[in-house]
């Protein structure tokens, strides 16, 4: 704790932190920068006069303040935003865009009911899914791309930043039908859903899972497909 000499602790709370460049300078470490008590004392800041201290806290107060309130005001809103795409995907996939159409118990209770001419059942009946093996990849620089939950944040698998592996590790990975093919789903950890836009070598690994249309029923899989989304909302939500 650092004791407050010539400078007002509400000035030094915003000083210190828009001074991160030289902080970052100054730790030391690798993943976790650290830095200690010494370094952090050898910071050099710029320091006005008592009364110009108080003054910029002020401001600072009152400005941060409302930008925070309207970030907050934000959030609530993408929030709301994301309750209601969600809520939209939901109903279409679960009863349909025809609002006239009869409808029946579909037997499953977060489905209640559903279109009377849509079918119900497990989704190993319309799907193949396949877990990946549960082994640690070996990495290069340059090699073929793995596809991990930071490839799976939006709709489409994402490979730019992917890490690579050797092919060799690769045809391990790819083995007895792993290797995702067009419109395959890969879901990571419960959570992240994306689809493979075209036939790819990325290969999930260590603990993610493909799930993928089974490939006699692949036609008919294209009505299913977007079902896996809330699925997987609604189990990650109850784990």
């Amino acid at each position: 704790m650092a004791e407050p000499i010539g400078i007002q602790p509400r000035f030094c709370f915003h000083a210190i932190p828009a001074s991160t460049e030289a902080l970052v300078f100054l730790s030391s470490g690798g993943g976790q920068p650290n830095i200690n008590q010494e370094k952090l004392r050898a910071l050099r800041i710029a320091v006005p006069s008592m009364a110009e201290q108080s003054a910029i806290a002020a401001f600072l107060g009152h400005e941060t303040g409302k930008i925070d309130a309207l970030v907050a005001e934000q959030e609530r809103l993408i929030a709301l935003l994301k309750e209601e795409r969600q809520a939209v995907i939901s109903h279409a996939v679960t009863k349909g865009l025809d609002a006239s159409a009869p409808m029946k118990e579909s037997g499953v209770a977060w489905l209640g009911q559903v279109p009377a001419h849509w079918r119900t059942g497990p989704l190993k009946h319309f799907w193949s899914v396949t877990d990946c093996k549960h082994l640690t990849a070996e990495f290069v620089a340059d090699g073929i791309p793995l596809a991990s939950i930071r490839e799976v944040q939006s709709r489409f698998v994402d490979l730019t930043f992917a890490r690579q592996t050797t092919d060799r590790f690769h045809q391990i990975l790819i083995e007895e039908g792993r290797e995702p093919q067009a419109s395959d789903l890969i879901l990571v950890e419960m959570q992240r859903l994306a689809l493979t836009a075209h036939p790819s070598p990325v290969m999930p690994h260590a603990g993610r899972m493909i799930a993928t249309p089974a490939r006699a029923a692949r036609n008919a899989s294209r009505a299913v497909r977007p079902c896996i989304r809330p699925v997987a909302m609604t189990l990650a939500a109850a784990a």
